[in-house]
This record gives C-alpha cells, sequence and structure tokens, in this order.
C-alpha cells in the first residue's frame, strides 16, 4: 500500500513545528522568571534605601533634640519607612531601629550609636532579620 504524497512532509512540519513551540515556551518563561527577578531585586534595593534614608534621618532628628523618641513614619519620595521607638536616653548608649516594607520587601536596620554630641559615633549599623 502507498502512503499518500506529502505524508513525509506533513509529519516533518508537524514535529518541527512542536519542537519550536516547546522551545518558544521554554524561553519565554525564562524571560519570564528573569523580569520576576529583577522585579524583586529592584523591591528590595528601593525598601534598603527607603529604610536607610530613614536612619539617617532619625540620626539627624536625635542630634537636633536628644529627647527625640522616634514612633513615627517618614514618607521619602514615594516610599515609606517607620522609625520604631528610640530606645536609651540622654547623649549616650542609644539605639534606632528602623523598618521599610516596598511590595512585601521588608528591610529592617538597628542602629547602635555610643555618642550624639558634639558628634554621631555610631557603634554598629546593620541590617538585621528581626529586632530582639
Amino acid at each position: 500500500m502507498k502512503k499518500p504524497k506529502g505524508f513525509i512532509a506533513l509529519t516533518s512540519v508537524i514535529i518541527i513545528g512542536a519542537v519550536a513551540l516547546a522551545v518558544g515556551i521554554g524561553v519565554s518563561l525564562r524571560s519570564i522568571d528573569e523580569a520576576n527577578m529583577s522585579l524583586a531585586e529592584e523591591m528590595s534595593f528601593r525598601s534598603q534605601v527607603a529604610a536607610e534614608g530613614c536612619g539617617e534621618y532619625a540620626l539627624q532628628k536625635l542630634k537636633d533634640s536628644l529627647n527625640y523618641s522616634g514612633n513615627e513614619i517618614i514618607i521619602i519620595g514615594d516610599q515609606e519607612c517607620e522609625i520604631l521607638e528610640v530606645e536609651g536616653n540622654g547623649n549616650s548608649d542609644r539605639i534606632v531601629k528602623v523598618e521599610s516594607t516596598i511590595s512585601g520587601y521588608t528591610k529592617k536596620i538597628k542602629i547602635e550609636i555610643g555618642k550624639i554630641n558634639p558628634s554621631i559615633e555610631i557603634i554598629s549599623w546593620e541590617n538585621v532579620a528581626d529586632f530582639s
């Protein structure tokens, strides 16, 4: 029995089309994953920048007034962050905690201060997973 004319050509086109479709879907999914990772990095970076800005703001407020207690939300551009209650009192041994969450990405910074005046002496400035 003879195969109809064009059977091999049609089968080849279907197989090549299926392989091309599979490759195209794979490339598209990879591109989507990379775009999502890039967006996640951007949101994490923005959250970090907002938290650092909040920390700088809190240090300036402490420098201006040793009675600054924190407990405020700061808006920096289109980002916001929170300064938690400043620990300690007076000119030395103070702790500032700030937090920023942008699109589900949270950054927390804990700043330990040795003294405030005449110049601020920062003992440590670190990102933390949680305030303890």
